[in-house]
């Protein structure tokens, strides 16, 4: 007995899986229905429209007014300061930021910083710590950023600014 309450369930749920496949396809298959298309009304060219009346307000009274050529309202102007004290000279420096690190990679970074006797600034931006390097020379920074490349340790170089007092030498 139990065997045919079973079977029947079976049957029944395909019969039930059969008729909602072939209620769904035939209602893929109706084609939508489109409004009706409405010809396309070509404007009037300016010169064949009629302007509205002006009305007694400000803005009526500038619709009286003659039309005159376009003009843009300002030129374009490019302006830079070269904001350096008298007496001091603006030398660029390279900045090397690093993203929080695994121990892994902070022990690589550490080895490789030692190895090239460079200091470094660890600071504290929220929740994590950040690494910084700065250095004076460009090509410096890149191949340090090359060199950690080996140790899948990716940082962003940045190009800043330092501002020193001239030497009699220099």
């Amino acid at each position: 007995m139990k065997k045919r309450g079973g079977t029947y369930l079976t049957v029944f749920s395909l019969l039930l899986l059969l008729l909602a496949l072939f209620f769904s396809i035939a209602k893929l298959s109706q084609e939508p229905k489109l409004p009706p298309v409405q010809p396309v009304i070509e404007p009037k060219s300016l010169a064949e429209r009629p302007f509205p009346e002006p009305d007694a307000g400000w803005l009526g009274k500038s619709a009286n007014l003659s039309q005159k050529s376009l003009l843009y309202p300002a030129e374009e102007i490019y302006l830079q300061w070269d904001l350096v004290p008298p007496g001091f000279r603006k030398e660029p420096i390279y900045r090397l930021r690093f993203p929080p690190l695994d121990q892994y990679q902070l022990s690589c970074l550490n080895q490789v910083i030692e190895n090239r006797e460079l200091k470094t600034d660890l600071r504290r931006e929220e929740d994590r710590f950040m690494m910084e390097l700065t250095l004076k020379d460009r090509r410096a920074a890149e191949s340090l950023l090359d060199e950690l490349k080996h140790y899948d340790i990716r940082g962003t170089l940045e190009k800043t600014y330092q501002f020193k007092p001239y030497e009699e030498g220099k």
